[in-house]
């Protein structure tokens, strides 16, 4: 998968990656899943490393793909992607 901004991780590359700013992500080793808001911002990058690192399957979204200021918007994405862990970082 190629990045798409140059705020994207080695470790957020390994999830796949859409052009509507949604990175996407099976569950981890152990089915642990987690939700990053903003994880293209400076808090989101590392956050996504992190859990990466410790086993979880992570989703990140950037704004492009949802805006959490709308509860509808929020309420869909955590439906389907069902996480065991949200971060809002945005």
């Amino acid at each position: 998968m190629q990045a798409h901004d140059e705020g994207v991780t080695s470790a957020q590359s390994r999830a796949r990656e859409g052009a509507d700013g949604r990175q996407s992500a099976h569950r981890g080793a152990d089915g642990k899943k987690a939700v990053v808001f903003g994880c293209r911002g400076q808090l989101g990058v590392e956050l996504v490393a992190e859990f990466s690192r410790r086993g979880y399957g992570v989703c990140g979204f950037d704004r492009a793909a949802v805006d959490i200021g709308s509860f509808e918007a929020v309420e869909r994405t955590l439906g389907r992607e069902d996480p065991t862990l949200v971060l809002n970082a945005a």
